[in-house]
């Protein structure tokens, strides 16, 4: 990675941290199945939580000089992405 893309990764580290920390109360609501506004709760964080990781993506293979070897080096970020999507 240039400087650029690592200035830019390192300002989504904050977000990216509580992107991932909201998954566990997003999986604790969802278990639970309680229905009502907490379900809504539960969706609506899942969607959030998704659209992050799908954010930083986009972003980060926008600002690095070479995106085949920024997919190889972070497989888990494209995993997320295309496997994980709130349906």
């Amino acid at each position: 990675m240039d400087a650029r893309s690592t200035r830019v990764a390192e300002k989504l580290n904050t977000p990216m941290l509580i992107a991932a920390a909201l998954t566990l109360p997003t999986v604790a609501i969802t278990e639970s199945q309680p229905g009502g506004a907490l379900e809504k709760v539960a969706i609506a964080l899942n969607w959030v939580t998704w659209t992050a990781f799908l954010v930083e993506l986009v972003v980060m293979l926008t600002v690095v000089p070479d995106r085949r070897a920024a997919l190889r080096r972070h497989p888990l970020d494209v995993v997320i992405v295309f496997l994980t999507p709130p349906l």
